[in-house]
């Protein structure tokens, strides 16, 4: 190997090696790298439109990936966009779940989302938050789970009811 040739031609020089050892463990942790791909599944607005819960997933690592779904509380003036942020995410989410199957989000209030979702007992739930703070306001979400056959390639079943508009499974978008 390439490498390791070079390795032993500096080994009596250990600041070259540790040059060499820095260099492979940062390439390494390069190719594990975050997210290569987020989708947006649902944008569910508050009743006055000041919060909006986000559904979306990301993924990565090729063939032998890994994906996750979340759901973001944030207020409505930050982009979409800017939803996988580490610093926006890292405040936002509320609920983090290998594959949901069907996600339902009622805003009964402005401070108040109730969230159904549906899962085989094969998923994974890495998180889940019955409240926010975002901005000072304080957002409280009850959670129903329901179990679900497992159907892991397809888009989530997805709707949103806030005040009078009911939004049901638009297309996912794709947002890298």
């Amino acid at each position: 190997m390439i490498v390791s040739r070079h390795l032993e031609a500096v080994d009596s020089q250990p600041h070259v090696r540790s040059r060499w050892v820095v260099l492979l463990i940062s390439m390494g942790l390069a190719s594990c790298g975050g997210a290569s791909r987020v989708d947006l599944f649902l944008e569910c607005p508050s009743p006055n439109h000041s919060f909006v819960a986000v559904l979306w997933a990301e993924s990565g690592g090729g063939a032998a990936g890994w994906s996750k779904q979340l759901l973001s509380i944030q207020p409505a003036d930050v982009l979409i966009e800017r939803t996988p942020d580490r610093l926006i995410r890292n405040e936002s989410i509320v609920l983090a779940v290998s594959s949901g199957e069907t996600y339902e989000l009622t805003w009964h209030a402005n401070d108040h989302l109730a969230v159904t979702v549906a899962y085989s007992d094969q998923a994974a739930v890495y998180s889940l938050s019955h409240s926010r703070i975002i901005g000072g306001n304080r957002i409280r979400v009850t959670f129903q789970e329901l179990q679900a056959e497992r159907n892991p390639f397809s888009s989530p079943r997805v709707k949103c009811e806030s005040g009078s508009q009911v939004i049901e499974n638009p297309p996912p978008r794709r947002l890298k």
